[in-house]
C-alpha cells in the first residue's frame, strides 16, 4: 500500500446536521431584501442567508468577493450561451447575446446589496438566454460559485447529490464502490470496495481515473468527482483508467449498483491482539464497533489495535461515542467554537468505557481526517491510546448539514474543533507518537504496531504476570517507549 504525502489531499468528507441563515445585495444598504417570487433566485437568497448568519469565519463574508465567486459559478454556461464574463478595473462585465450588464464591485459594500445585484444579475440572464426550451442552472451555478469562495470543505449539493449524502450516511447508495483521493490533482483509487461493480471490472488500488463519461477529471475537486460517479442503480458510468505500466488509458463501461457501505470490521490477529478497521462515522458506527469488540473480547484479546487510516471522517456524534468506548466517563473529547452559540459545545464521555483497559495502538495516515481525527487526538491528549503511523490530513473544521427549501443541501462551515488539550489540528493533522511509513504493498504500519503490541504485553506480564490483561502496567507511555525502543533496533520489526 502507499500512503504519506500524496494522500495529503485525499479526503472526501460528510458531517453534522443542523440549519440557521442570512444575507442581499442591491443599490443602498437601506434597501430591504427581495422577497420570493416565482422566477426569482429563492434558494441563493436562503443560502445566502445561511452564510451570513452561520459561517464561522465572519472576515470571509466579503459582499464583494462572494458576487465575483458566484458570477464565476456562472462562467461555463455562460459560454455555453454565447456569453462571457470579463472584468475592467472595478467594473465586472456579463454579456450575452448582444446584450450587457455592467456592474460597479466597490458600491457594492453590504450583503443586502449583494443579494439586490444578484437578484439583477439572474433577471438579465433569463431575459436574455437562449429560449431553446431547456432550462440553464443559473442559480445553482451561482451557489456553487459562492461557496466555493469561502472554503474547500464548504460545499452546495443539488436534489440529487443531497438524496445521494443523506442515503451515504446512512451507509447505503447508489455508486460503483471505490474510495478515492487525489494525488497531485489526480483522481486516484485508494481503494476498491469488495463484491462492488468497481472490483468486478478489475479497478485496483492505484489505479488512475482520468475521464468520467468523456470529461477529465484533472482539476475536478473529490465531491465533484465522486458526484459524477454516483447515479442511480443500473445506470452506467464510463471510465478512463490509467495504469502503471500501461501506454494508453483503458475504458471500462461500469454498471452502478447499490453500494452498502460496511464502516467496520475485525479480526484476531495471533490469538491475543484484536484488530478493529473504522472506515468511517456514519449512523450506525458506533453500534457495529460495540458489536465488533464484544466478539474481540469473548475471544480473550489482551491488545487492541484501532485502524483510522484514510477514514474521512463523518459524524461528529458517532465519532465521540466511538471514543466513549475507550474512555472514563465524564472526560472530554472535544469541543467546538463557532459564530453562533449551539456551535459553542464541549462532548464528554459519557459511556461506561467497557473496553478502556485494554492496551490501544491508533493507527492513522494522511488519508485520515476529520472525525478520526477527533478520535485519534482525544485518545492521544488523554494517554489512552500510542498512535502510530503517519501524519493524519489536519481538518479541524465542522460542518453543517442545512436542508434547503427545493430539496438541495447546504455544507457550511460553521466552527472549529478543539481536541481535549486545546488543540486545533486544521492544517497541521495528528503527529504519530511512533511515525511508521508504509513502503510499496506491505502493510509496514500494521505489522510494526502488532509487534510492538506483542512486546508491549510480553513485558507487562514479566512485570506484573499476576495482575493479567489489562493490567495499569501497560499503558499508552510504557507501549510508546516500547515501540520507540523498537524502532530503534529496525531488525526486530517485522
Amino acid at each position: 500500500m502507499r500512503y504519506g504525502g500524496h494522500w495529503r489531499r485525499s479526503i472526501l468528507l460528510l458531517i453534522l446536521v443542523l440549519a440557521f441563515g442570512c444575507s442581499s445585495c442591491g443599490v443602498t444598504a437601506a434597501l430591504a431584501p427581495p422577497e420570493a417570487v416565482a422566477g426569482r433566485p429563492a434558494v441563493f437568497m436562503e443560502v445566502t442567508r445561511i452564510v451570513e448568519s452561520a459561517y464561522w469565519n465572519v472576515d470571509k463574508l466579503n459582499p464583494q468577493t462572494l458576487l465575483k465567486g458566484a458570477a464565476e459559478g456562472l462562467e461555463s454556461d455562460l459560454r455555453r450561451q454565447g456569453g462571457s464574463l470579463s472584468f475592467k478595473g472595478q467594473q465586472m462585465v456579463v454579456a450575452l447575446n448582444g446584450h450587457t450588464k455592467i456592474i460597479d464591485l466597490p458600491s457594492i459594500t453590504s450583503m443586502t446589496e449583494f443579494i439586490h445585484t444578484f437578484v439583477d444579475m439572474h433577471d438579465f440572464l433569463q431575459q436574455y438566454q437562449r429560449s431553446n426550451g431547456k432550462r440553464v442552472p443559473w442559480e445553482y451555478d451561482a451557489i456553487e460559485g459562492m461557496v466555493k469562495v469561502l472554503d474547500h470543505n464548504s460545499a452546495f449539493m443539488p436534489p440529487d447529490v443531497f438524496h445521494e449524502m443523506q442515503e451515504e450516511t446512512k451507509g447505503s447508495f447508489g455508486g460503483i464502490g471505490i474510495r478515492i483521493g487525489l494525488e497531485e490533482g489526480e483522481v486516484v483509487i485508494l481503494e476498491p470496495i469488495e463484491g462492488t461493480p468497481a472490483t468486478r471490472v478489475g479497478l485496483k488500488q492505484g489505479d488512475r481515473i482520468v475521464k468520467i463519461d468523456g470529461h477529465p477529471t484533472k482539476g475536478l475537486t473529490l465531491q465533484e468527482a465522486v458526484r459524477r460517479m454516483r447515479g442511480p442503480v443500473g445506470s452506467r458510468v464510463v471510465l478512463s483508467v490509467a495504469r502503471a505500466g500501461a501506454v494508453e488509458p483503458e475504458e471500462l463501461s461500469i454498471t452502478r449498483a447499490k453500494v452498502d457501505i460496511k464502516t467496520v470490521e475485525s479480526r484476531v490477529l495471533d490469538g491475543r491482539i484484536g484488530y478493529l478497521k473504522v472506515r468511517g462515522f456514519q449512523e450506525n458506527t458506533q453500534q457495529e464497533s460495540e458489536r465488533a469488540l464484544g466478539r474481540l473480547a469473548q475471544q480473550k484479546i489482551e491488545g487492541l489495535i484501532l485502524d483510522l487510516r484514510n477514514n474521512p471522517g463523518g459524524l461528529l456524534s458517532q465519532s465521540v461515542k466511538v471514543c466513549n468506548l475507550f474512555m472514563d466517563e465524564g472526560l472530554l473529547v472535544v469541543y467546538t467554537e463557532g459564530r453562533v452559540r449551539n456551535q459553542n459545545t464541549r462532548f464528554t464521555a459519557n459511556g461506561v468505557g467497557q473496553y478502556r483497559h485494554f492496551p490501544l495502538i491508533v493507527l492513522i495516515n494522511a488519508g485520515s481526517a476529520s472525525g478520526s481525527e477527533i478520535v485519534a487526538g482525544a485518545l492521544q491528549d488523554l494517554h489512552k491510546a500510542t498512535i502510530l503511523g503517519t501524519k493524519s490530513y489536519g481538518k479541524g473544521s465542522v460542518q453543517t448539514i442545512f436542508p434547503l427549501q427545493d430539496g438541495s443541501g447546504l455544507r457550511l462551515t460553521t466552527a472549529r474543533y478543539f481536541t481535549p488539550n486545546g488543540r486545533n489540528i486544521d492544517g497541521v493533522g495528528i503527529t504519530p507518537d511512533i511515525e511508521v511509513q508504509n513502503s510499496g504493498k506491505d502493510d509496514r504500519q500494521l505489522t510494526t504496531a502488532h509487534a510492538i503490541m506483542k512486546e508491549a504485553l510480553a513485558v507487562g506480564n514479566r512485570r506484573k504476570p499476576s495482575r493479567g490483561r489489562g493490567t495499569a502496567l501497560i499503558d499508552s507511555g510504557m507501549i510508546t517507549d516500547v515501540g520507540r525502543g523498537m524502532m530503534a533496533v529496525p531488525q526486530d520489526i517485522p
